[in-house]
C-alpha cells in the first residue's frame, strides 16, 4: 500500500507565499492555485463583463502576465531567502509563470471571448457537455479504481462525482438516447485526453489527483457564474450545466 512522502520545508499546500517584494500576506496555496484555475479566470472575466468587457480582459491579461525581469529584479527586500523560503517562492514563480502562456492563449480563444460576453452557440456548447461527459467519466472510473488505495483520504465520489450531472445535461441539449447517436461519439481531443487519463491510470495513478484538482477546482471555484452566464445566454430557467451544483457539499 501506498505509505505517502515528505516534503521538506513542510506540505507546500498548506502555506503560499507571493513574489519577492509583494507586501501581501501569506495565503494557502490552495487558494492561489484556484485563483489561477482557468474556470476560475473565465468565471471572473464573466463576472467582470457585466460592468465592462475591457476591463475584465485587461485585468486578467496584466494579472497573468509573466514578472518581467526587471520587475523580478526590483525588491525592497533584500535580506537573502532561506533554502524553505527560497522554495516556496520557487514554486508560486513557477505556477504563475508556467501557467501564463497557457491563460493567455485560453482568453484570446474565441469561444471563451463569446462566452464571457453572454454569447454563446447552443450546439457548440451542446459538444462541449458531451466532450466533459466523456473526460469525468473515465476520469471517475481510474479515480474509484485506484483511490481506494492510493490515495483513500482524497477520494470524495460521493461528493465530486459530475457523470450523472453531466449525463442529464446532455439529455438536455442531445435528447435521451444522445450516447447511440453520432452526437455521442468523442472528438479528436476528446480521445486524446481520455487516452491520457487510461496511461497515467495504467502507469502513475497518483497523477489522477492532479487532473482531478484542477477539474474540480475550477468547477467549484468558478462554476457558479459560469452557469449563470450560460443560463441567461441559452435563455432557459434549467441550469445549462447542473454538473456545476456540488448539493453534496452544501
Amino acid at each position: 500500500p501506498f505509505g505517502g512522502f515528505m516534503l521538506e520545508g513542510g506540505c507546500p499546500f498548506k502555506t503560499f507565499y507571493k513574489g519577492r517584494g509583494d507586501n501581501s500576506s501569506p495565503v494557502p496555496f490552495v487558494s492561489a492555485l484556484e485563483e489561477f484555475s482557468l474556470s476560475a479566470i473565465i468565471a471572473k472575466m464573466a463576472d467582470e463583463e457585466e460592468a465592462s468587457v475591457d476591463a475584465a480582459v485587461a485585468a486578467a491579461a496584466e494579472k497573468f502576465a509573466p514578472p518581467t525581469s526587471a520587475a523580478a529584479a526590483s525588491t525592497s527586500d533584500t535580506t537573502p531567502a532561506s533554502s524553505t523560503e527560497a522554495e516556496r517562492l520557487s514554486i508560486s514563480a513557477a505556477l504563475q509563470t508556467g501557467t501564463a502562456e497557457s491563460h493567455e492563449a485560453a482568453e484570446s480563444v474565441h469561444f471563451v471571448k463569446n462566452f464571457v460576453k453572454g454569447i454563446i452557440d447552443r450546439d457548440l456548447y451542446g459538444k462541449l457537455v458531451v466532450s466533459l461527459y466523456h473526460v469525468y467519466n473515465i476520469l471517475e472510473q481510474e479515480l474509484d479504481k485506484h483511490g481506494p488505495t492510493h490515495f483513500p483520504a482524497l477520494h470524495h465520489p460521493t461528493e465530486l462525482n459530475r457523470t450523472e450531472s453531466l449525463d442529464d445535461d446532455a439529455e438536455f441539449f442531445h435528447g435521451m438516447d444522445w450516447q447511440d447517436t453520432a452526437i455521442g461519439a468523442q472528438s479528436a481531443a476528446t480521445k486524446d485526453y481520455v487516452e491520457r487519463l487510461r496511461f497515467i491510470s495504467e502507469t502513475e495513478p497518483l497523477l489522477l489527483l492532479s487532473h482531478a484538482y484542477t477539474r474540480y477546482l475550477g468547477d467549484l471555484s468558478g462554476g457558479r457564474i459560469l452557469a449563470r452566464v450560460a443560463r441567461r445566454a441559452l435563455n432557459t430557467s434549467r441550469a445549462a450545466r447542473t454538473d456545476f451544483d456540488f448539493t453534496s457539499l452544501n
